[in-house]
């Protein structure tokens, strides 16, 4: 990615999440530091092996937030880490704090910076849900996304 790209206003770098059809377009970014948010959000929130054509894409996030283990924190950090430094070379994480909000949710507040130019830091907050639906099966709950930019 180049930060000349970040300059030209007629220049879209990716899509914007969440994807709806608008004005005949899906959204699109034209900034690297948002596309680079979108970039992160996916990869976390796609259940390895989601992915036609790249099984290795994603995170195991889904399958270990609920599974019993005292050291569920060190657990989180180390996969986010290991699949951002994986497939998403350009962001540096620096900080994860992780907050467990009643039985079946977890929140994680994400502080990373850009190596690519763009000098650009941001935080994103993402929200893990287990419910039980009527049929008795658990199922993966939409979260909430919050992204900042300084």
């Amino acid at each position: 990615m180049s930060i000349i790209k970040d300059v030209d206003p007629d220049t879209y770098i990716g899509l914007g999440l969440p994807l709806e059809h608008n004005e005949g377009f899906f959204p699109r970014t034209k900034r690297i530091a948002d596309q680079a948010q979108y970039n992160l959000i996916n990869l976390l929130r796609t259940h390895r092996g989601d992915r036609l054509g790249n099984p290795e894409f994603g995170s195991d996030l889904w399958r270990m937030l609920f599974e019993p283990d005292e050291n569920i924190g060190d657990s989180i950090e180390e996969e986010v880490r290991s699949v951002v430094t994986a497939f998403l070379p350009y962001i540096e994480i620096t900080n994860i704090e992780t907050n467990f909000t009643g039985r079946n949710t977890i929140n994680l507040h994400i502080t990373y910076n850009l190596s690519t130019g763009a000098a650009a830091s941001g935080v994103i907050d993402l929200q893990f849900q287990k419910t039980l639906n009527e049929n008795m099966s658990i199922t993966d709950d939409e979260e909430q996304v919050v992204g900042i930019w300084t």
